[in-house]
């Protein structure tokens, strides 16, 4: 029936259960939906088990009927660590626009209420829009309306919520924020290729896209992120690559690596990896690469720094001093790379 539904992304430490949410589908909640797809979800490395209390981050917040809102609620979009640094870096604030598109499938409802997906029907479409009307960067500052966003109890690094306008600035009559019906003008997949494959409006051509380039430019369409090898990203020189090291963290019994990651990035990239006991894994002089496994075969890059100093670590088990590289910045908590390691 053409109806669109974003799913937020899993979270343990999320405050907002995914069967709390109210679907923009029938009277189905968002659990209803993906309990009738699958049972299962993929978190980290991990595929757990779906159920009443599993957790999520509901963000960009922007479906008003998907819980009860406080008086006075506005919609709001959190972000953090190097991804809010981009958005710094582009000057974004009041009446700058947020197109939100996602990865969607197509599914027919047979009669017992499970999902059925259609072939070959994955692409990005566009589902929702924000106009921000202000921002918010301190908790202190934080209106009581939007206590609830995930992004309310943030403590990393640039920890940020945009906030919506009541009404878009060039016509009251339109909400500040809102979510679309599918229609094919949403759709950015260009027909027939991969759904990274998009189809833009030549206007785009010239522009400087965040994490891309004129290379992106194919012949007859726009290759959106596509899988390429890490220095083709990087660019680092044959001396760079020969001092480069690589630090993989993984989640244990300790701590989840993920969730310490997302909780504050800036901590995460200083103590996971520059965290040292008996084992030097750096030297003076040498690049340091810090991931992160967020799936059983994929990896995000969360910083890349200098290592300036040898230092004793302590108790707190920070063995070097670095510095960051900032030309990198803008591909940390960004950048995927799909590698299979024996751990």
């Amino acid at each position: 029936d053409e109806t669109m539904q974003s799913l937020p992304i899993p979270s343990v430490g999320g405050n907002r259960c995914f069967s709390e949410l109210q679907s923009v589908y029938k009277d189905y909640s968002i659990y209803d939906l993906m309990h009738g797809i699958n049972n299962c979800y993929k978190y980290a490395r991990y595929k757990r088990k779906l159920t009443v209390r599993s957790a999520c981050h509901l963000d960009p917040d922007i479906y008003k009927s998907a819980v009860k809102r406080d008086r006075g609620w506005r919609a709001g979009f959190g972000q953090a660590g190097t991804s809010e640094k981009v958005l710094q870096r582009c000057e974004i604030g009041h009446d700058d626009m947020f197109l939100f598109f996602g990865w969607f499938k197509e599914y027919s409802e047979d009669e017992s209420g499970r999902f059925i997906p259609i072939p070959h029907s994955d692409k990005h479409v566009i589902f929702g829009y924000m106009q921000v009307d202000f921002a918010v960067r301190s908790l202190d500052d934080l209106p009581n309306y939007m206590k609830q966003h995930p992004h309310a109890k943030g403590v990393c690094s640039d920890n940020t919520i945009y906030v919506a306008r009541k009404r878009c600035s060039w016509d009251p009559s339109i909400p500040g924020y809102g979510t679309f019906n599918f229609d094919k003008s949403l759709v950015l997949t260009k027909n027939g290729e991969k759904r990274s494959r998009w189809k833009l409006p030549a206007f785009f051509k010239g522009l400087d896209i965040e994490y891309h380039n004129q290379d992106s430019w194919k012949n007859g369409y726009f290759q959106s992120m596509d899988r390429i090898m890490l220095n083709d990203i990087l660019q680092f020189d044959d001396e760079q690559i020969e001092t480069a090291r690589i630090k993989f963290n993984v989640e244990n019994s300790y701590f989840d690596a993920v969730e310490r990651y997302r909780s504050d990035p800036e901590r995460f990239n200083n103590r996971n990896l520059l965290w040292h006991i008996k084992r030097r894994y750096f030297q003076v002089g040498q690049i340091a690469i810090c991931f992160v496994r967020i799936d059983k075969d994929i990896w995000l890059m969360t910083g890349i720094k200098r290592i300036l100093k040898l230092l004793d670590p302590g108790e707190r088990g920070v063995g070097y001093k670095a510095e960051d590289i900032t030309e990198y910045n803008k591909y940390c908590g960004r950048l995927k790379l799909h590698l299979t390691l024996r751990i």
